[in-house]
Order: C-alpha cells, then structure tokens, then sequence
C-alpha cells in the first residue's frame, strides 16, 4: 500500500532535505516511482480529497507509470480525507481505507474471512 505523498525527488533541493540530502544528482535514484513501476507486487495506492495538489498529481503519475508498464495497480480517492488523517483513521469506525486494505490482503494472500 502506498499513501498519498510525493515519489518524485525532482531536481532542486528538497524540503525533506533531511531525509534525503541536499545533493540533487542523487535523488533520481532515490525517487519511488522506478521501484514501484518495476516491481511485479500488487500494489494500492490512495490518496484523499483534502491532500495537496502535488500528493494527488504525485498519485496520478504513478498510477498511469504502473498502467503504462502493465502492472496491477489499485487506486483509492479518499472523500473528506487528508494525507494525516486516511492513515490517522485506521482502527478507528472509518473504515473506508482500513476495509480496502483488508480486502486486498485477502484477496492477494488467498485468505477469506470467517
């Protein structure tokens, strides 16, 4: 499961610059996105109405990498959510990310419920 945010490094320093350095000619690969193209493993992605704007171009850019590629993506938009609170949510009664994420398990790993 992938959350809402940003995969892409891009070409100027960071805000994160803590996690990820100020040396821009290394955030190529250290960006998400060739991993998560490349990889064969299912993956869902969400993000929420209330992300920024970025978050959900971010989402969009990948989820059309991975068509692109061939690779098995899911893809979530969560109403009346943001990046903090669709993950602050779970084990909560809002179940709207919790439930799907359930269900993927599930489904992936062969498991059905009692």
């Amino acid at each position: 499961m992938v959350t809402s945010g940003f995969y892409d490094l891009g070409k100027e320093v960071s805000v994160w610059k803590v996690y990820y350095g100020e040396d821009v000619a290394t955030y190529a690969e250290r960006s998400s996105p060739p991993g998560l193209v490349a990889t064969n493993v299912p993956l869902f992605v969400n993000d929420a109405e209330l992300d920024p704007d970025m978050f959900q171009d971010e989402t969009d850019k990948l989820v059309a990498a991975r068509a692109a590629a061939g690779k098995p993506v899911e893809r979530v938009h969560l109403a009346e959510h943001s990046h903090i609170s669709e993950t602050y949510a779970v084990g909560t009664g809002d179940r709207s990310l919790s439930m799907l994420v359930l269900q993927l398990v599930r489904r992936v790993s062969g498991a059905h419920s009692h």
